[in-house]
């Protein structure tokens, strides 16, 4: 319980950056929540070659230069990293255990309801994935959906949504591929270092990032300059906090790891000396 209720709040707080820059690119200057506004804000209506039939096929309503990801990059992470706690998958399955207790609590369910457990964490797997395709990364745009449902042509317009299908598909299932990647590859945290990852680290990064987009854009908006230095300047900065989260987590991770170590590795050194200390007692009694 205490896991959940820790990383649901940075997966919210990721998510009110991206609020404000909706905010930002309103008319209206009042942010939103509805997922189908979000995707369209990810739409450029600027594209190299527009008029031209191929480079309007490809590029109308594709335009990955406008993806949230590249102005958020760290949000994403940190949302995708608390998808995998809110769906206990490694290195957040605590709850679980496996490797400790063979199946965690699965060991006392087999057949259906077995089924049935797998069934709701690759569901959550699932859901969270399609969160982060649509918010982050254009949902089901993709090189020649907005251009064949344009043609307001039943039969073109058939194919256009199927294409859209299969490109929301593919980055859901690359997402969950990313899950699977995870597991196993990286090792189960353990408990301090599950909380002190939320409270300490996750936390205020997100806050720092509300922040940040607020004074970013106070400052753009105060000299009168245009949304596209806005998010140009957002996203810079976005990526410095990215790879500036990256060595923390690296620092946090040695420290915490030296931490653990310490009482063992001193028990280590204490067995090293005692048989010096035996052999100098020993030397010294030989002595006249």
């Amino acid at each position: 319980m205490a896991q959940m209720i820790s990383y649901e709040l940075p997966l919210v707080l990721a998510l009110v950056g991206l609020v404000m820059v909706t905010s930002a690119l309103g008319n209206a200057g009042i942010g939103t929540i509805s997922i189908k506004d979000i995707m369209a804000y990810q739409a450029s209506n600027l594209w190299p070659g527009k008029g031209l039939p191929v480079f309007d096929f490809i590029f109308k309503g594709f335009t990955p230069w406008a993806w949230f990801f590249l102005v958020q990059p760290l949000m994403l992470v940190i949302y995708y990293t608390c998808g995998l706690a809110e769906t206990n998958r490694p290195p957040f399955d605590l709850p679980e255990a496996e490797s400790e207790l063979v199946a965690g609590y699965l060991t006392e369910y087999s057949g259906v309801r077995w089924a049935m457990f797998y069934l709701g964490e690759y569901g959550n797997m699932t859901i969270v994935s399609a969160i982060v395709t649509l918010l982050f990364l254009g949902g089901w745009s993709g090189p020649g959906v907005a251009y064949l449902t344009g043609l307001e042509s039943p039969g073109w317009g058939v194919l256009g949504n199927l294409l859209a299908l299969m490109y929301f598909v593919t980055k859901v299932y690359l997402l969950c591929f990313v899950f699977i990647w995870v597991r196993s590859t990286l090792p189960r945290l353990r408990a301090d270092q599950l909380m002190q990852f939320a409270w300490l680290i996750l936390i205020p990064v997100t806050l720092g990032n509300i922040v940040l987009t607020a004074l970013v854009f106070l400052i753009v908006n105060s000299l009168g300059l245009s949304n596209l230095v806005f998010l140009i300047v957002l996203g810079v900065m976005n990526w410095l906090m990215f790879f500036g989260f990256i060595r923390v987590v690296q620092g946090a991770t040695a420290a915490t790891t030296r931490k653990a170590q310490a009482p063992a590795m001193r028990a280590q050194q204490r067995v090293a000396i005692v048989p010096q200390l035996a052999e100098r007692a020993g030397a010294s009694g030989q002595k006249p």
